[in-house]
């Protein structure tokens, strides 16, 4: 009796541990597999992401470039500006101080335009005076008086045509 129910427990046991390991077995190659399977995913997502970043990468690169490019641009426009803006303060300084010589040579030259008058007048005056004093009738030319009449107002001088 006691062996045939030792026998049949050793036996039940065998069978329990056999089907336990092959249910083990089963098990692990399964998830060996599904390991596998998650480690190439997982791989292939490492290397996608890493493409994903060296292409951020270069584009953060190119970015960088175009923006040094676009920061020097910048800095010079505002050099740039900046010289324009002195270069036309100093012209307008300059338009003043040329305007204020032109206004001082105008009236030179209005100044001049009088004593030229000035000087053809009294020529024309000290001609007139030699011309009286050599003539034969000086004494009554000098001691003559000289009368000046108004225009009459419905005259007019004859106009002189342009030659």
């Amino acid at each position: 009796g006691e062996a045939m129910v030792a026998s049949k427990l050793d036996n039940i046991l065998f069978q329990y541990n056999d089907m336990l390991t092959r249910t083990l077995e089963a098990q692990r190659v399964f998830f060996e597999g599904r390991l596998g399977t998650m480690q190439e995913q997982w791989e292939a997502e490492r290397l996608e992401m890493k493409k994903e970043v060296d292409g951020i990468r270069k584009e953060k690169q190119k970015e960088e470039k175009k923006n040094t490019l676009i920061s020097a641009k910048l800095k010079k426009a505002w050099e740039d500006c900046e010289f324009h803006k002195q270069l036309n303060q100093q012209l307008t300084e300059n338009q003043q101080a040329y305007q204020d010589q032109l206004a001082a040579a105008a009236a030179k030259d209005t100044q001049i335009k009088e004593l030229q008058d000035q000087v053809r007048d009294l020529m024309f005056y000290l001609e007139a005076q030699k011309s009286v004093e050599e003539s034969a009738n000086s004494e009554e030319i000098k001691e003559g008086q000289i009368m000046v009449q108004a225009a009459a107002a419905g005259r007019r001088r004859p106009r002189r045509e342009a030659r």
